[in-house]
């Protein structure tokens, strides 16, 4: 049998058989240790594939969704985090795709920003699809964007409309922050993996915080933190803006005329908007997701 050098990621000897692989979508490839135990890691930082040839081989995966934009107004709800998720699974020989999304775009001025795209190992019609939920949109004068964190609610209007956090879903994220009014304006922090956002205090002129992203060691062998939510925007410039939580939440803006920030790392929420008659009212946008396959070396 013959292999095309070209796009065979490596030839091992397991077991009775020969284990090949290849990829497309140019992933890292590459080995780290990891408690002990030496693994081989392909990273996909844009899509591609997967291919088995020769047997079956069990893997972990990592999968991390895009983050969700922060909403668009004077006081919008900071993005929800990207879904994020280990598992293990064996993988015959054959493709699987694997997906990964941009982040999320903040909402425009007055708009509520979408929920960001899910991550996949696999699809349907191929040995499995393993998948994770693209964080929540953070609101405008709504309650946030449900998602695998949720967005945080804007908080024009919030007073009246009692308007929520966005819903996180269980195993791959948290909610994000109800929306405050009352002297001010102050959206809701986005959910991050590792925690909720919180309110948007708008009698005390505080942004809600983002909150806290998800570790893993899965990318390249060493702890490290993704997926946090955004800080949510807040109208007058006095008091504080949300501040992203850890894992590269963006920060909200703020009335004193500082723009929302995007996410800075995979899966990591938007800011929301802010401002106080400037011109800073846009949403930023979250961070793209990763998609991790491992196996013992």
């Amino acid at each position: 049998m013959s292999f095309n050098p070209l796009i065979i990621g490596s030839i091992q000897e397991s077991g009775s058989a020969s284990f090949a692989y290849s990829h497309t979508g140019s992933p890292t490839d590459g080995t780290y240790t990891d408690g002990g135990t030496t693994y081989r890691a392909l990273v996909w930082t844009s899509s591609g594939s997967l291919t088995f040839i020769g047997e079956a081989k069990a893997v972990q995966y990592l999968l991390i969704a895009a983050g969700g934009g922060g909403g668009g107004a004077s006081a919008g709800g900071g993005g929800g985090a990207g879904g994020m998720r280990e598992g293990s699974v064996t993988i015959n020989p054959g493709t699987l795709t694997v997906t990964v999304p941009s982040g999320g775009a903040g909402g425009a001025n007055v708009t509520s920003a979408s929920q960001a795209s899910a991550c996949y190992l696999g699809a349907a019609g191929q040995q499995f699809e393993e998948g994770c939920t693209g964080g929540g949109g953070g609101g405008y004068s709504a309650s946030g964007i449900s998602g695998g964190s949720g967005g945080g609610a804007g908080g024009v209007g919030a007073y009246w409309g009692g308007y929520s956090g966005g819903g996180g879903t269980i195993g791959q994220g948290n909610a994000g922050g109800g929306g405050g009014e009352w002297t001010s304006f102050a959206g809701g922090g986005g959910g991050g993996k590792g925690g909720g956002g919180t309110t948007g205090n708008g009698s005390s002129y505080i942004g809600g915080a983002g909150g806290a992203g998800g570790y893993t060691t899965y990318v390249n062998g060493v702890n490290t933190v993704y997926a946090g939510g955004g800080g949510g925007g807040l109208k007058t410039a006095a008091g504080n803006k949300g501040m992203g939580g850890t894992g590269g939440g963006g920060n909200g803006g703020h009335g004193t005329g500082t723009a929302a920030t995007a996410g800075s790392t995979y899966g990591a929420g938007g800011g929301g908007g802010g401002d106080n008659g400037g011109s800073y009212k846009t949403g930023a946008n979250g961070y793209q997701g990763i998609v991790v396959v491992r196996w013992v070396e």
